[in-house]
């Protein structure tokens, strides 16, 4: 209680302080910030692994990222990101009296040394105080850019999800999210508009009031780290096919549908072998895929995720539910229409764990077809490209082309009406 008291005088008492040394700021960086050169980029907050790989392609296309983090998740390394409180301010942040201060200095700093910022919904440096909502408003002022990237939590209204075993199973695995609805909708609401640009992937159309860019997914994999080069093709010398699942929280994922249509396979004779690993380090995970058949990924939010990804990467073929549709959408707008994932919602499950077991050389088909799926759209190059192509949109004000050729193409092809439909929604 007590210390409570104190953070809170803290930011009442000093906050206001800092927030004018931040507005003078802004506004000498406006004047003084050459906007002919390449910005530098700063990635975060929220410890998602993702925003490490993209702050390394990045780099691979000649900008200064770096990818900024208040803490680590247990399943991550500190390493994982470029910078942590105890990076830039080791003392300050090892001072409880003032730590309340600390989000201050970190505004001030990245104020000054950055000029987009690539962000989720949770938002800035200041996202643990008062003053959140300013923050924002001061950076557009300095003429900073911020592209907003929704993780998932940051966005999810379950009000307005249109699936309702989506809001079902996020309810089991977070309770406190319906009370937690209105502010999320206000933050989104609010950082939606003072945004420069916004990329919608997954089921977050269904909670954003705008977006600039619709992809099945931004993330990005290092496909160098992420790669398999053996070749299993199932049950040899009488070794079962081995499935990996790593979920968060079951619910989401859909578990329990997995181990039950595992158990009826097994009670039938079919030799598959279920590894359920959870919250265990990234560096696990990637040591028990490379021993794997297949690689189950979840099977009620209705997207792929990172899991899927990496199993992809590492050429596993992969079973993920695509919520109809979020597919016909990715795949009118965007490039799913490409992705190898078997379609599998939990009727599924069972007929294609059965069809990957019996077939090998279809696994193998697949696993090969994920690998050329992620170079080809979640690779450094590939992210790093489009992000490229964000950043000198909304930096330099260039005009630009986002959907591949291809899918340019099927669009053009579409009947008028079917594109306006698809458009509304």
């Amino acid at each position: 209680m007590i210390k409570r008291l104190m953070e809170s005088c803290a930011h009442f008492l000093l906050g206001p302080p800092f927030m004018f040394v931040g507005l003078v700021l802004a506004l000498i960086e406006r004047q003084c910030t050459d906007s002919s050169r390449l910005p530098a980029v700063l990635l975060g907050i929220t410890p998602i692994i993702d925003k490490k790989y993209l702050a390394q392609a990045l780099r691979k296309q000649g900008y200064l990222s770096i990818s900024f983090a208040y803490h680590v998740y247990s399943i991550h390394s500190v390493r994982d990101f470029d910078y942590t409180p105890e990076r830039i301010f080791p003392r300050l942040a090892r001072m409880n009296l003032i730590r309340a201060l600390v989000p201050y200095f970190f505004f001030l700093w990245g104020l000054a040394n950055f000029q987009v910022f690539i962000l989720d919904f949770d938002g800035g440096f200041l996202r643990s105080t008062p003053y959140r909502f300013l923050e924002w408003r001061i950076m557009n002022l300095a003429g900073r850019r911020i592209i907003a990237v929704p993780y998932g939590g940051d966005a999810l209204d379950l009000r307005r999800c249109r699936d309702p075993n989506t809001v079902a199973a996020a309810l089991r695995d977070y309770p406190k999210m319906s009370k937690d609805a209105r502010d999320i909708e206000r933050r989104v609401t609010y950082y939606s508009g003072r945004s420069s640009f916004v990329v919608a992937g997954g089921n977050m159309i269904d909670f954003l009031p705008r977006f600039d860019l619709l992809v099945p997914s931004s993330l990005v994999i290092d496909t160098e780290e992420w790669q398999d080069d053996k070749s299993r093709s199932g049950a040899l010398n009488g070794r079962p096919v081995k499935i990996l699942h790593a979920p968060n929280h079951r619910n989401i994922k859909g578990t329990q549908f997995l181990i039950q249509a595992c158990e009826e396979l097994r009670a039938e004779g079919v030799p598959v072998e279920l590894i359920i690993k959870e919250r265990v380090p990234n560096s696990e995970i990637k040591r028990l895929m490379r021993e794997v058949d297949i690689v189950a990924s979840g099977f009620v939010f209705g997207f792929y995720e990172m899991f899927a990804v990496e199993g992809m990467s590492m050429c596993k073929p992969v079973m993920n539910y695509w919520r109809p549709d979020l597919k016909f959408i990715y795949s009118t707008y965007s490039w799913a229409s490409e992705c190898p994932i078997v379609d599998t919602p939990v009727a599924d499950l069972r007929k294609n764990i059965k069809m990957l077991v019996d077939n090998p050389e279809l696994r193998r088909q697949l696993g090969e077809a994920g690998r050329r799926y992620v170079e080809k759209y979640h690779s450094h190059e590939a992210i790093g490209r489009l992000f490229d192509k964000i950043i000198r949109k909304v930096w330099f004000g260039e005009k630009t082309e986002f959907l591949p050729s291809g899918v340019r193409a099927a669009l053009a092809a579409l009947p008028l009406g079917t594109r306006m439909r698809v458009r509304e929604r």
